[in-house]
C-alpha cells in the first residue's frame, strides 16, 4: 500500500532539514511538507502543499487566530487533497528525531494496514476546555508529532471539521488537532487501531516519545545516532532556548491577581521589575552551569 509522509511546518531550520535529511533517501518524491504561510523567497526542497488562510477559508474550515498551532488536522486535509492517490497519510513534525535506519522502520509498519497508527491514543478529559464543546463524541487524543491514517479516514473527518466549523464555538474552546480529529475517527467501532509502541517496540522502548520536555539534538545524536530509535522532541540549541524562556515566564497569572498595582506602576517601575525578575531566574540557572 502507497506511504505519502508530510513535514508540516511554518518556517524552515536546521529542525526541518533534519528530518528530511533523514528520510528523503527513504521515501523519495513521497516526502512531502506542507508549510504555513511560506515566505515569497523560500524555496522548499521537496514538493511543496502551501497553506494560509485563504486557502483554510476556502476549504470551509474556520481560520482561529491560532489555527496552524491548534489545527495540524488541517494539514491533513490539505495533504489529502494535494495528493490524492495514496492509501496512507502521515504526518512528521520537524521535532521527530529518526536514528538508525529509518527505512527498516517503514518496512516494518507497511506490513500493517490498520486505519489509525499513533502514539498514546487516549481517552481524554472531558472537562478540558478543547474537549467541553467538541460534539457528541468521546474525547479521545493522540500525540500528533506522528501517525499515519488511511485517506479516507480522514476525509470523513475533514468533512466532520467542516461542519463543526460552522457551529457557534467560542474560540478558546474550538477543539485542538489531537482531540477533535482523534475523538471523530475514534467514535467508529469498526476502526482498527494501534500504537507505534506496540507494533514497533523496538523503536520507541527505553527513549522519550511524548510532547515535553524539549531534547538538544547535539546530546541525542550522541546516543542515537546509529540507533533504530524515534525520539519527540528533539530541538537545535537556538530553538531550545527560546522555548524554554518562553515557557518559563509563561506563567503569568499571577500578574493578573495583581492588576490594579501594576496598572499604578510608571514604566521604569515596570522595566525595574522586569530587570529583577531576569536577575531572579539568572540566579536559579547558575545551579545548572557545569562545575570546574
Amino acid at each position: 500500500m502507497s506511504l505519502v509522509v508530510a513535514l508540516r511546518t511554518n518556517k524552515w531550520t536546521v529542525n526541518e532539514q533534519r528530518v528530511v535529511d533523514q528520510l528523503s533517501a527513504v521515501l523519495g518524491e513521497n516526502l512531502k511538507v506542507v508549510f504555513h504561510n511560506r515566505p515569497s523567497d523560500l524555496e522548499p526542497v521537496i514538493d511543496c502543499v502551501d497553506i494560509n488562510n485563504d486557502v483554510i477559508n476556502d476549504m470551509g474550515l474556520r481560520t482561529v487566530s491560532d489555527w496552524g498551532w491548534r489545527c495540524g488536522d488541517y494539514a491533513y486535509y490539505a495533504l489529502r487533497q494535494a495528493y490524492a492517490n495514496y492509501d496512507h497519510y502521515m504526518l512528521v513534525e520537524p521535532d521527530v528525531y529518526f536514528g538508525g535506519k529509518p527505512s527498516e522502520f517503514f518496512d516494518h509498519i507497511a506490513q500493517y494496514s490498520h486505519d489509525v497508527i499513533g502514539l498514546g491514543i487516549e481517552d481524554f478529559d472531558p472537562k478540558h476546555f478543547f474537549a467541553r464543546r467538541v460534539g457528541n463524541v468521546a474525547p479521545k487524543r493522540e500525540i500528533l508529532a506522528m501517525n499515519r491514517c488511511i485517506g479516507r479516514d480522514f476525509d470523513y473527518a475533514y468533512a466532520k471539521r467542516k461542519e463543526y466549523s460552522k457551529r457557534q464555538v467560542p474560540e478558546r474552546a474550538y477543539s485542538n488537532d489531537e482531540v477533535f480529529c482523534f475523538s471523530y475517527l475514534l467514535e467508529n467501532a469498526d476502526m482498527q487501531v494501534a500504537d507505534f509502541s506496540n507494533i514497533a517496540p523496538q523503536w520507541f522502548e527505553n527513549v522519550q516519545f511524548d510532547t515535553a520536555p524539549d531534547m538538544l539534538v547535539e546530546n541525542v545524536d550522541r546516543e542515537y545516532l546509529q540507533e533504530n530509535k524515534i525520539l519527540h522532541p528533539v530541538v537545535d540549541r537556538e530553538f531550545f532556548k527560546k522555548a524554554l524562556a518562553k515557557r518559563m515566564v509563561g506563567r503569568t497569572g499571577v500578574l493578573e491577581r495583581s492588576a490594579r498595582e501594576l496598572q499604578a506602576m510608571t514604566p521604569q517601575d515596570l522595566d525595574e521589575i522586569a530587570d529583577i525578575a531576569r536577575a531572579q531566574f539568572r540566579e536559579h540557572l547558575r545551579a545548572f552551569e557545569p562545575r570546574t
